[in-house]
């Protein structure tokens, strides 16, 4: 993974983006093997590079998921105690409780979800290979900034057009089911397309949620790296 690096000669613009590329690898677990620039690693980067990371973030979302499942069995549970009875209108207070208590946790717990030490070492120790200046290690960041604000630019975009959708859903479900006069033939098909569409819709919005953690993840590894980095230059 290091070797990229070593190469003195490249142009910041390549550094950064060999960089970005080894964040990458990393939080996918290096099951992707680098290969040289060209055509045929950019179809295998699209083909399983892509899906690898996005099972990656997958698999944040999926562990904040179950810390939200156990937060609600303990407020339900908690709630039956001290009411002295099980009862099913309990799960939306609990349900609501669990969401606060997984929401508002330390942020030592949860905002760094997805970030290793072990990755940040590996990532730091190849920075620190390069024997970067303090001002390249500026201009790794500030290169780093510009990938960042273009990744998290096409989420931004995701979310306008997840916008959009869910009003166009809405505005479905308003004609064909909440009308006044219609048939029941239509409201009923208007029911099933309805729900056939929400289910699409947030099962699409779970997906991007988890490519955005996967995201999120690589660049907060990246910022750790440079920092550790740059502290190891100056020791």
């Amino acid at each position: 993974m290091r070797d990229v690096v070593r190469d003195q000669a490249l142009s910041n613009f390549e550094r950064v983006r060999e960089i970005v590329a080894m964040a990458e690898r990393l939080q996918i677990g290096n099951l992707v093997p680098k290969l040289p620039q060209g055509r045929l690693a950019i179809i295998w980067t699209q083909m399983v590079g892509g899906p690898i990371f996005w099972i990656s973030g997958v698999e944040i979302v999926f562990k904040r998921l179950c810390v939200l499942a156990v937060m609600v069995g303990l407020a339900y549970g908690y709630i039956s105690v001290f009411s002295n009875a099980t009862d099913q209108s309990f799960f939306l207070p609990a349900f609501l409780l669990g969401i606060c208590l997984t929401y508002f946790a330390m942020p030592s717990r949860v905002s760094m979800k997805g970030v290793g030490a072990d990755r940040v070492r590996e990532l730091s120790q190849t920075i620190a290979e390069m024997r970067l200046s303090s001002e390249r290690l500026k201009s790794l960041k500030e290169g780093v900034a510009l990938f960042r604000s273009q990744a998290f630019e096409r989420l931004t975009r995701f979310n306008y057009v997840a916008g959009l959708v869910w009003a166009a859903l809405f505005w479905y479900f308003a004609s064909h089911v909440l009308a006044p006069n219609l048939s029941a033939e239509v409201v009923k098909d208007g029911l099933s397309n309805s729900l056939m569409g929400a289910i699409l819709f947030l099962m699409t919005l779970l997906a991007a949620s988890a490519y955005a953690a996967a995201v999120r993840a690589t660049y907060q590894t990246l910022d750790f790296a440079i920092l550790e980095a740059g502290s190891e230059s100056q020791v």
